[in-house]
């Protein structure tokens, strides 16, 4: 798991909040970041997101492209294992 929470909005996919001591914490992700691929491939929504990461362990390191006060950049969040648990919401 990335170790986020997230929620689909007019702009994409945006981080809700970031699990302390996790991957996307320790990578660098922030609240408010735009995800917009994971492995290199374009993320357009919740499902997308959930279908890439499906094909990942735990323990797997992943890029994760994001936008941040409008400025794209790429991360390598290692995968935590234990279930993966999804929060959504709505804008």
């Amino acid at each position: 798991m990335l170790g986020i929470a997230v929620e689909q909005t007019p702009e994409g996919i945006r981080v809700a909040s970031v699990v302390t001591g996790l991957g996307a914490e320790a990578a660098g992700v922030e609240p408010d970041d735009l995800l917009l691929s994971v492995g290199g491939e374009p993320i357009e929504d919740v499902r997308a997101l959930i279908t890439r990461l499906a094909g990942y362990q735990a323990g797997d390191e992943v890029v994760v492209g994001i936008s941040r006060d409008g400025t794209e950049q790429e991360l390598r969040v290692a995968l935590a294992p234990g279930a993966a648990r999804w929060r959504f919401g709505s804008r």
